[in-house]
């Protein structure tokens, strides 16, 4: 049944009396909670409010969001591990999964009663999760404010969208190939043929766009499958987005099908795409196309835990799958989102596979780019490599979460081949396609070794061990383990290899001390293949679980007691159980040593803590010093400054006296930004800035343009509460700090004292511009400013913005309270997405009137300039400046302003820059960057410059003669002209300028924009990248509203028919008919489809035509004039012609002059302007946006404009340009002829010659245009006047 992507679930009377049953399950894990109430304070409780839903109700509209509950479940491990092995074999799994699922279920019904009554008493439409503690609901702003009052809610937050990011796909692949490399280069092959498993008996899950469970390589695999003829998709298919169509799996995007052949693909015919063929699949559809939203990967994730029927009912967690496939993520959004449901498969024995992202390429810098999930290290995290084996580019790199590395491992993920919708197979590239091979692999071994199924732990380390080593320390960590390959390549064979020879016992330890149990004993157990870590339990017993059968070194400590370590054997399928005791105490030996900052100046009051330890610690004195004694034993010395140096764990084995000196680096974040600290004194005066109050702000401008985590901004707004933002002015000042970065500032920030403060009469805000040249600064002081929570208590705090873009911070008069010296403030800073930022101090006493605090980008600098014209030296506004540097991997561009203004950041060092305009053209010029300096480079620009000497000829004549005149065409510019002259026959030169830039707008909200359509006063544009998705926008760039369009792939270049009111576009994907479908541009509903001889070729551009009822549509390197919906036969071919350049993307028709408009994607693009019947060129105008390959929509409005979008290789970075298309009906006049095209030479001249045949006309005056075009960015049509007065 196809359900309403909100519509309201209720839970059936069967799940309700389970869950009331439930509540009476001795889980463990379950607390009683208190009843929530009501948080005090009217505006105190919207702060647990995401500022984008909180705008979103503001507006008076109802919205969705998710509600975060304040208590998770926790999922008890011993328990866990007891009730699987009271059941033992697949009974102890399937009743591990069920406690798993009972407690999670029972806690959520626990937690969340109360809130589900008042939804239900508001009648708000909400779905509860249970795997998270999460409640989706929609509602408007007195429904939220309710519910943000609650102390029962944590958080509530905008229903998150994750996008599939996947660089290439291509379909129609052979499926002959008769093995794939693949599947050899990870050993699958050899894995088949030597152990005789392809994967039989392990179900494997995915979390994806869906699958066309029919395909003739997946079909037999499908759990679903009844070997009859007939299929049960009940528990093997579950699609909680509701967008397909009917009860049966379906793929609206191809993703899906594409990782679920790479898994188990398998025809029977000797086609095998698949890594552990053998393997059952079940799927679950969590993103709606080729994005995610929040609401679908919880369902999905849930499902997987205990699949229900179609309509998400009965659910049975004894038909989980064995692991789970993920390949989605993002480093957008919450990165905590999928914790609880990653949490919940670990315990009960599902294997969690993530792709770790392909965001390395695109990202500023390719370390840190990893997406979440896979930046939980619960998670499994794959990255790709190519044919040789090598890390791809696109591969995202680490560290994850808490230093974690990512990913763990890699796998093949660059031109492989799988299943596609349509029974079709096709290339496709991503870490998405290497996650596959992992889950295959982690198949088989389980398949090969049933007694490793649903070992979790065992299985990571078999992975880890077995994968071989590559040594790329770019982004840190080790030869063996690094956040480029993880753990290194992934060798299946090498896994089922060593699994297998080494079958599984227990281990299960007990500590005392003096007879009695020892709790909290650190017990490893190491080996060459294992390394497990726990702490005894309150009876002095740890299980270690399954391992290995061989020998190991048993280690356990307990500090203060000596070290005892035994040498054990676990033989196969046996348990050692032993006592190691504890009583002994061990010798303590002295320790000593320093620390030092970067620059090797001592630390001093840095505490040195031990891991896992109660231990209090060292702190270093004024020399950066510290002294104390330690049992011997070995140890993780944490160091630990806080404020501007980043923490850092260093290994010490203490068995004698020891000296550890420690050099502390500075903190940096994910951008490049430090902190450091700094000398310097108070700077006074200023003017006066009117802001006052509690929760003021007020705006002004910066006296130079200063560039902040990568954009220049040339506006700030100060806030009351001691922090100050970039960009357009702020409406309130936030007053409740938290951490960073925070979700209450929607905006990039500066953090000097943010707490919540009040300037009052006493108090005072001041601005004061110092410095000169290009070595300004803009001092922003607070004094005097009272804390809200104790105004006897004030601060004065100064904030100096530096041109040169550095930030520093400093402080005056900070009083004895620890509030005073920021105890209850937070200092850093963030950038505009709120997902980056650098802290200094959260909630601690640790400022002072010495100490400056500075944030700046070491290793780059600032490049300045202007952008003018060669010719005329004005100003070029709207020209990209692109900088190349050895120290960037991609190119760093910024956009001139109306003066022709730029400023970037590049990294320091020699760079090349280059301008980029229509029209235009500039060799690269090297500039050298300095490091935390300005540097200025102006840019001219050259351009051809092509002046006619006269504007108008005139002859007279006898009837029947013939006159000639010529024209002097002169190029004053810098660059060959080269031109074309076209005949009028009117007297009347065109008003406007062809090909001149009205007005853009940026596509925003679209990774990648393609498709554009005019309707009524509304623009229509499609994303090629979220298959469906389009937006509305007014001409001037206001968005309207958003929709999918629901068609099993993206609309093109859209054509509107006004007389059914009808929005027509050729359908975009790599496989199928690939018609043409109208829609109502209101609803999205298609109405109409067209299809030809034509289709199943890739065709982008389409025109109407209404006079006939026909379209235009460009593709195959030919126009296709073709029938339309009125004719007996639509789609047919009435005519078809070849365009003066391939690759025609968008069309556009102005009927009145019968011009053909059409944009192509080159290397080289223009509009061209084309005779409809024959695609003979009339003329052409420059593609108004400056990057290559950028050609994209075409359409036009009732003025003859046109609108064109420009589809950049940039995610979110597409253009919309509105473009000036008023050209005249070109015709033959027939008395006079011109010479028709020819080039000039910078500084050259040429003749156009116009000859006037007086043949034929009767005496009096005859008047004509010859419109000149030239590739000029200025001046870049000319028209001439010719007039012949006919005598007797």
């Amino acid at each position: 049944m196809r359900r309403s992507r909100y519509g309201a679930r209720h839970a059936t009377a069967a799940v309700a009396a389970t869950l009331a049953a439930l509540l009476a399950l001795p889980t463990g894990a379950v607390a009683a909670t208190p009843t929530p109430t009501a948080t005090s304070g009217a505006v105190e409780p919207l702060r647990k409010v995401e500022p984008t839903v909180l705008a979103a109700a503001r507006s008076g509209t109802s919205t969705t969001f998710m509600v975060d509950l304040a208590d998770e479940a926790q999922l008890d491990g011993a328990e866990l591990d007891r009730v699987e092995r009271a059941a033992g074999g697949r009974a102890g799994r399937v009743a591990r999964t069920t406690r798993v699922y009972q407690t999670k279920v029972a806690h959520a019904e626990q937690t969340q009663r109360g809130l589900r009554e008042l939804l239900r008493e508001r009648h708000a439409d909400f779905t509860p999760f249970w795997i998270a503690n999460v409640i989706e609901v929609t509602g408007d702003l007195d429904l939220l404010t309710e519910l943000a009052g609650r102390s029962d809610v944590a958080r509530i937050t905008t229903v998150g969208v994750t996008t599939l990011e996947e660089p290439v796909r291509t379909a129609g692949a052979d499926a002959d190939t008769p093995l794939l490399w693949n599947l050899t280069a990870i050993g699958a092959d050899k894995v088949w043929r030597e152990y005789g498993t392809r994967g039989e008996g392990v179900v494997v899950g995915s979390v994806d766009t869906g699958v066309q469970y029919d395909h003739p390589s997946l079909v037999r695999q499908y759990r679903g499958n009844n070997d009859d003829g007939t299929f049960t998709h009940d528990y093997n298919w579950y699609d909680p987005t509701g967008f397909c169509m009917s009860e049966e799996p379906c793929d609206n995007a191809g993703h899906g099908t594409h990782t679920v052949g790479s898994m188990v693909g398998d025809d029977g015919a000797g086609h095998i795409t698949g890594v552990a063929p053998g393997a059952t699949w079940i799927a679950a559809k969590g993103c709606e196309s080729t994005y995610c939203t929040d609401a679908s990967l919880l369902a999905a994730g849930q499902w997987m835990l205990a699949p229900t029927d179609r309509n998400g009912e009965n659910p049975r967690p004894e038909l989980s799958p064995d692991i789970v496939n993920n390949s989605w993520g993002g480093t957008g959004g919450d990165p905590q989102m999928y914790d609880a449901i990653v949490d919940s498969w670990v315990a009960a024995g599902i294997f969690p596979v993530f792709a770790v992202g392909n965001e390395a390429e695109q990202a500023p810098e390719p370390c840190g780019s990893a997406g979440h999930p896979a930046t939980n290290p619960q998670t499994y995290a794959v990255g790709a490599t190519g044919p040789d084996g090598v890390i791809t580019e696109f591969s995202s790199r680490g560290p994850g979460r808490d230093g974690a590395v990512r990913p763990d491992i890699t796998a093949p993920g660059e031109q492989i081949l799988s299943t596609l919708p349509g029974s079709d197979y096709g290339y496709m590239d991503g870490t998405s396609m290497a996650a596959p091979h992992v889950a295959g692999a982690v198949a088989l071994a389980w398949s090969a070794v049933p007694n490793l199924r649903r070992d979790v732990v065992t299985t990571r380390e078999l992975l880890d061990r077995t994968a071989h080593d590559v040594d790329d320390q770019q982004c840190g960590g080790t030869p063996a383990d690094n956040n480029v390959y993880g753990e290194g390549r992934l060798d299946a064979y090498d896994l089922v290899t060593q699994a297998s020879s080494a079958q599984l016992g227990g281990v299960v330890v007990h500590a005392e001390r003096d007879g009695n149990p020892l709790a909290g004993s650190r017990i490893t157990l190491t080996s060459n293949l294992v390394t497990r870590t726990a702490r005894t339990d309150a009876h002095g017993t740890v299980q270690l679980g399954r391992v290995p059968a061989g020998e190991y070194t048993l280690t356990a400590t307990y500090f203060g007691q000596r070290t005892q370590r035994r040498t054990i054997t676990v033989s196969q399928s046996g348990t050692v159980n032993l006592t190691l005791d504890l009583s002994e105490a061990a010798p303590w030996q002295p320790v000593s040593g320093r620390v030092t900052d970067p620059d090797g100046k001592p630390v001093a009051g840095a505490r040195l803590t031990l891991a896992d330890e109660s231990f209090p610690g060292f702190v270093t004195d004024a020399e950066g010093r510290y002294s104390g004694t330690l049992p011997e034993a070995e140890y993780d010395l944490l160091v630990d400054y806080g404020r501007w140096l980043a923490p850092k764990t260093v290994a010490l084995t203490v068995d004698g006296p020891e000296t550890v000196d420690v050099a502390l680096a500075a903190k940096t974040d994910r951008y490049g930004y430090a902190a450091g600290v700094a000398a310097g004194k108070w700077e006074d005066g200023g003017k006066v800035l009117a802001v006052t109050g509690d929760t003021a702000s007020k705006g002004l401008d910066l006296p130079f343009p200063m560039t902040f985590y990568g954009t220049t901004y040339d506006r700030i707004t100060v806030h009351t509460d001691g922090y100050l933002t970039f960009g357009a002015d702020a409406v309130a000042s936030v007053g409740a700090n938290g951490p960073l970065p925070a979700p209450a500032v929607s905006a990039p920030a500066v953090y000097a004292f943010w707490d919540d403060l009040v300037l009052d009469h006493a108090s005072t805000v001041r601005t004061k511009a110092t410095g000169s040249g290009m070595n300004r600064q803009l001092v922003v002081s607070w004094t005097r400013a009272a804390l809200k929570s104790d105004p006897k208590t004030r601060v004065d705090v100064q904030v100096r913005l530096g041109e040169n873009g550095t930030v520093t911070i400093r402080y005056r008069k900070l009083g004895k309270a620890a509030a005073a010296a920021g105890g209850s403030a937070t200092v850093g800073i963030e950038d505009a997405s709120g997902t980056v930022a650098l802290t200094y101090s959260g909630d601690e006493a640790v400022l002072d009137e010495a100490t400056a605090i500075t944030f700046k980008v070491p290793g780059r600098g600032l490049l300045r300039g202007t952008v003018s014209d060669a010719n005329d030296r004005q100003p070029v506004a709207g020209a990209t400046v692109r900088v190349e540097s050895p120290n960037a991997r991609q190119p760093i561009t910024a956009t001139t302003d109306a003066d022709g203004f730029y400023q970037l950041e590049a990294p320091a060092g020699p760079v090349t820059v280059t301008a980029l305009q229509p029209g235009y053209d500039l060799p690269p010029a090297s500039v050298t960057v300095a490091e935390t300096k300005v540097v200025k480079h102006d840019v001219a620009l050259r351009t051809p410059l092509l002046v006619a000497d006269k504007n108008k000829v005139s002859v007279s004549a006898r009837a029947g003669q013939t006159r000639t005149a010529t024209v002097t065409l002169t190029n004053k510019g810098d660059l060959p002209a080269t031109w074309l002259a076209r005949e009028i026959d009117s007297a009347t030169p065109p008003a406007g300028v062809p090909g001149k830039v009205l007005s853009s707008f940026a596509v925003k909200d679209f990774y990648y924009a393609f498709g554009v359509g005019y309707r009524n006063g509304e623009l229509i544009v499609s994303n090629s990248y979220l298959f469906g998705q389009v937006q509305r926008f007014a001409p001037d760039g206001t968005s309207l509203a958003k929709g999918v369009l629901d068609i099993g792939g993206w609309p093109s270049d859209m054509a509107y028919v006004p007389g059914r009111d009808l929005m027509c576009a050729p359908k975009m994907w790599i496989v199928g008919d690939l018609p043409i479908v109208c829609f109502d541009p209101d609803t999205l509903e298609v109405k109409e489809t067209i299809t030809g001889p034509w289709a199943g070729k890739l065709y982008y551009g389409l025109a109407y035509r209404a006079a006939d009822d026909t379209f235009y549509l460009s593709g195959d390197g030919v126009i296709r004039h073709i029938a339309g919906l009125s004719h007996p036969q639509p789609g047919s071919v009435l005519g078809e012609c070849t365009p003066p350049v391939p690759w025609i993307t968008g069309l556009a028709l102005n009927e009145e002059h019968n011009v053909l408009w059409g944009i192509n994607q080159d290397a080289k693009e223009a509009i061209w302007a084309m005779e409809p019947d024959t695609c003979r060129a009339l003329a052409s105008v420059p593609d108004p946006d400056p990057n290559p390959i950028s050609g994209a929509g075409l359409d036009i409005d009732e003025q003859g404009n046109l609108w064109t979008v420009a589809y950049r290789n940039q995610p979110y970075s597409s253009k919309v340009y509105h473009v000036d298309g008023s050209l005249p009906a070109y015709s033959d006049v027939p008395w006079l002829s011109a010479g028709t095209s020819g080039e000039v030479a910078p500084g050259e001249r040429s003749e156009l010659t116009v000859t006037v045949d007086t043949t034929g006309l009767t005496p009096g005056t005859y008047v004509a245009t010859v419109l000149v075009t030239n590739n000029g960015a200025k001046g870049a049509s000319t028209p001439v006047t010719v007039s012949v007065t006919v005598t007797e």
